[in-house]
């Protein structure tokens, strides 16, 4: 069991904790984590606060930075991966890169103004990457945004997690409401934070 806080990276083993920090872990930066993920090859991945993405395979810790944008904006909000291997991640300015090979890649600054910025990305059983934007549910294909759902006002749209048996459980309107294949499936309830 892997355990992330603002003090280091924590591992139970069922008995005691091993907490890697900044003084044993130097991979980890200052080790305050912000998202633990592990990919479909079993791989952990550790967002750190300051915007290092630290990977944890085969017992060794890699960290890779961000790469230099015109924002000052650093944190790795969200992590998945997608049926190629891929990582994409989401900043706290809304940008997403896709993390492939060593490298990180600007997605969203391809998209059109309106679309750059994005919430949430999330994975979906099929291995394809989906958004949240500002007015849309949309799944990204060979790197374009191709809007599945199409909001009114800003912010219309949450994910909260995939479904099992398909689709996503998203936060629209104050509801919870499922959605799969083009359409409302089911409204499990008011939404209270």
């Amino acid at each position: 069991l892997w355990c992330g806080t603002t003090h280091g990276l924590a591992r139970f083993d069922g008995v005691n904790f091993k907490v890697f920090n900044a003084q044993n872990t130097p991979e980890l930066g200052s080790a305050r984590i912000r998202q633990l993920f592990v990919d479909r090859h079993g791989v952990l991945w550790i967002a750190v606060f300051e915007g290092a993405l630290v990977r944890f395979k085969d017992g060794v810790f890699s960290a890779f930075t961000l790469p230099p944008r015109e924002s000052t904006a650093r944190t790795i909000l969200l992590i998945t991966d997608d049926d190629s291997g891929a990582l994409w991640v989401t900043v706290e300015d809304g940008a997403v890169l896709r993390f492939a090979n060593g490298q990180f890649e600007l997605i969203s600054d391809k998209w059109s103004p309106a679309t750059r910025t994005v919430f949430q990305v999330h994975g979906d059983a099929q291995g394809r990457p989906w958004v949240t934007t500002p007015l849309s549910l949309a799944l990204i294909e060979r790197g374009k945004l191709v809007p599945q759902l199409q909001g009114t006002k800003l912010g219309q749209y949450e994910f909260l997690c995939p479904s099992r048996s398909g689709g996503w459980w998203i936060q629209t309107g104050g509801r919870v409401k499922l959605w799969r294949e083009g359409q409302w499936i089911a409204d499990a309830g008011e939404w209270a934070r």
